[in-house]
């Protein structure tokens, strides 16, 4: 090869050689380096570090860096709101699996309608990288047209919150934002780029970096061996599924726990899926009872925070064995027996290789069975509460008739207090990373950018957002969006005429009280508003009208609208 290269130069000399000397000084200037502007250098670093789309609003002094992305293969995905954008890449991010997409927002007020998003990406632990453009650095402390230190806003909820000095610095700082967003326990990462260093300038010599991948820590063997005994000893083991196994994702290594070890689970909202809800061993409707009466406990990838309510569930006698890639998260609100640092997926395979001499006939066979027959009943009971066939609809009913319909392999996200609570309750989770929630803060109005930055990632599959009245008006003009970038999504709107329907209304205002306060328009046509904007719409009122929109919908092939009246005075839908 070197001496491929080395008769290839010679054969290059002796033709210029032979050229006129005009025309052997234009070579030389075409083939001198030129410079790069930190806007193309910007972007050559974010198609190097793997990132295939960008969500942004066009604006000052982002504009040009946008072009160049495009000219570099980044697909841009221009939306209507940049909460949406971050939202977006989000989704995008946690259905890759990887840092897939990054948001690129303009300064001042672009850059603070950004930190819902970030607070979602720090709550979920989900990685982000979203870089915002600000005013020059020699006009710092100026009064420049929308100056913002959006570096010293965003520390205290992102991983890392980073202003880029200078143009050298760019890809060093980039590369490591990448790094730091994804390794360990995923986060938000956010860059300030001021103006000057996008359009400043370089030769292209300037090295796109790219770090190394952080490798995570390995598995104390003796804390391994441990939990393996407790296990092993255990009458009524469980395990609890949390949605940071996404990263590892560990299928098969549940499967085996479950299926030959026979330890039963439960998993948190959006740790469903990894293993189906439908298994046998799936405890998930009985999940208060069954985690107060298991006597050892094994925590993958959840966090015992108010998702769990602390911990206060789990019986004072259990014995917790915990396992995190985060160190601070051992023994937190709840003291672990034994905690394990490492990733999820490798640490059960070391678990499952101790627990293969270890096996005893212990288990309490009792409770075994008896929690199936429960976890029958309970489905049972829901079922009845999801029967009634007079309008309008329940909650329950609603999710019972698109259970009717949605195809097993379809990515489901839930939005809106009311409806999420029916939908984790009779809506079953089949495959990993299917089911969305808001995650951890509970943020309104995920349903729409999810499912968008969803369907970007998986083109293939059907996304349906299933939001409540109050939750779509957070994003519904990207609709327009979907429709725009040719996104058959399909949205269902439980319109029960706001949060928890008129309950709240009523319980918190008198009887005759001029304002609807907690409250919206009764039957709102929402889905005239997505015909409006590109899409399909459907109206139901009953629950027989819902098959036929529903199939109309999908045969549009457009972003869609099924909005759905719901009773505004049903109860919430209880846990067990």
């Amino acid at each position: 090869m070197a001496d491929l290269r080395a008769s290839g130069s010679t054969l290059l000399a002796e033709r210029i050689a032979t050229l006129s000397p005009a025309k052997r000084r234009l070579l030389r200037e075409r083939m001198a380096p030129r410079p790069r502007s930190g806007s193309d250098m910007l972007a050559g670093q974010l198609a190097a570090l793997g990132i295939s789309h960008v969500y942004t609003i066009t604006g000052v002094p982002i504009d040009r860096a946008l072009a160049c992305c495009a000219a570099r293969g980044i697909r841009l995905i221009g939306v209507r709101d940049q909460r949406s954008a971050a939202l977006m890449a989000l989704a995008q991010n946690y259905h890759a699996g990887r840092l897939a997409a990054a948001v690129m927002v303009s300064a001042g007020p672009a850059v603070t309608n950004v930190a819902t998003a970030i607070h979602t990406a720090q709550a979920n632990c989900w990685p982000l990288l979203v870089i915002g453009g600000c005013a020059a650095s020699d006009l710092r402390g100026m009064g420049e047209f929308q100056e913002l230190d959006g570096a010293a806003l965003f520390a205290s909820i992102a991983k890392s919150s980073v202003r880029v000095p200078s143009l050298a610095a760019l890809p060093r700082i980039l590369a490591q934002a990448c790094a730091t967003a994804t390794s360990g326990r995923p986060g938000p990462v956010y860059l300030d780029v001021p103006s000057d260093v996008l359009q400043a300038s370089a030769d292209d010599g300037v090295v796109i970096e790219q770090l190394p991948a952080c490798s995570a820590p390995l598995p104390n063997p003796a804390a391994v061996r441990r939990a393996a005994e407790l296990l092993a000893a255990a009458k009524r083991p469980l395990m609890v599924i949390g949605k940071g196994v996404r990263w590892s994702e560990p299928c098969a290594e549940l499967a085996r726990l479950a299926d030959v070890i026979g330890i039963p689970f439960v998993a948190s909202p959006m740790g469903r899926g990894f293993l189906p809800d439908t298994h046998p061993r799936c405890c998930n409707a009985l999940r208060s009872q069954v985690l107060g009466e298991a006597d050892v406990v094994l925590l993958l990838g959840a966090r015992l925070d108010w998702t769990f309510r602390f911990g206060s569930e789990l019986s004072p006698n259990a014995m917790l064995i915990q396992v995190d890639i985060e160190a601070q998260e051992i023994g937190r609100n709840v003291a672990a027996a034994v905690g394990i640092v490492a990733d999820v997926r490798e640490a059960l395979r070391q678990l499952l290789a101790q627990l293969e001499g270890l096996r005893a006939d212990v288990r309490d066979p009792d409770w075994i069975a008896g929690l199936q027959r429960r976890r029958d009943e309970r489905q049972r009971q829901l079922a009845a509460a999801a029967a009634q066939v007079q309008p309008p609809l329940l909650p329950l009913g609603l999710i019972a008739e698109l259970g009717k319909v949605l195809p097993e392999d379809a990515i489901c996200i839930l939005d809106g207090a009311t409806i999420l609570a029916a939908g984790q309750q009779l809506l079953p989770a089949l495959r990993a990373a299917s089911r969305y929630t808001p995650g951890s803060n509970g943020c309104l109005g995920s349903g729409i950018p999810f499912a968008i930055g969803a369907k970007l990632q998986a083109p293939q599959r059907l996304v349906v957002a299933v939001c409540g009245d109050l939750a779509v008006g957070f994003s519904l003009m990207e609709l327009e969006t979907a429709a725009r970038y040719g996104l058959p999504i399909v949205v269902v709107i439980a319109n029960n005429q706001g949060p928890f329907g008129l309950n709240k209304q009523q319980r918190f205002y008198p009887p005759g009280h001029p304002d609807r306060v907690a409250a919206c328009l009764p039957e709102i046509r929402y889905e005239q508003m997505c015909v409006a904007l590109g899409g399909h719409g459907e109206f139901v009122d009953r629950p027989e009208q819902f098959r036929g929109a529903w199939e109309r919908a999908l045969a549009s092939g457009k972003p869609a609208c099924i909005n759905v009246i719901v009773d505004p005075y049903a109860p919430y839908p209880g846990r067990d």
